[in-house]
């Protein structure tokens, strides 16, 4: 056996948190969001998360996420060590300061969802809950 898969790739368990890890890299760069790389790794690539991986595949995002801005900084201003861009993937028409400004009218409407949703989710588990007592008996 290679160096590779007797001592880094052991194990399926091994196997399964790289490619997490990797994957929460690769969104992370993608659209410059580590917490989210994390959070996609977590919900979407996983089968079974250990703690320990949390801050693994954290840190493998922020690393690929400092990467790619310190790349694009030096390959497309030929300026190096400016991070002024978020990611590969940026959204047409905001820029960095329009993102999270909102007028009072706005953060009321989200209230005004959050509550809703809230109250027809836990209508939904209310339901649930009663129909599933029903069927039981």
């Amino acid at each position: 056996k290679s160096f590779a898969s007797k001592f880094l790739f052991g194990t399926d368990i091994d196997k399964r948190d790289l490619i997490s890890c990797g994957a929460a890299a690769g969104v992370s760069a993608a659209f410059g969001a580590p917490i989210g790389g994390m959070l996609f790794a977590l919900e979407e690539v996983s089968s079974f998360w250990r703690p320990g991986l949390n801050w693994r595949a954290f840190f493998a995002a922020a690393v690929s996420n400092f990467t790619v801005l310190a790349m694009l900084a030096c390959v497309q201003n030929g300026n190096c060590g400016t991070l002024k861009k978020t990611g590969l993937i940026e959204f047409v028409g905001h820029t960095g300061t329009e993102i999270g400004v909102f007028d009072m009218v706005n953060l009321f409407c989200f209230v005004v969802l959050g509550i809703c949703g809230g109250l027809i989710g836990a209508a939904f588990n209310h339901i649930n809950v009663a129909l599933t007592k029903f069927r039981n008996r």
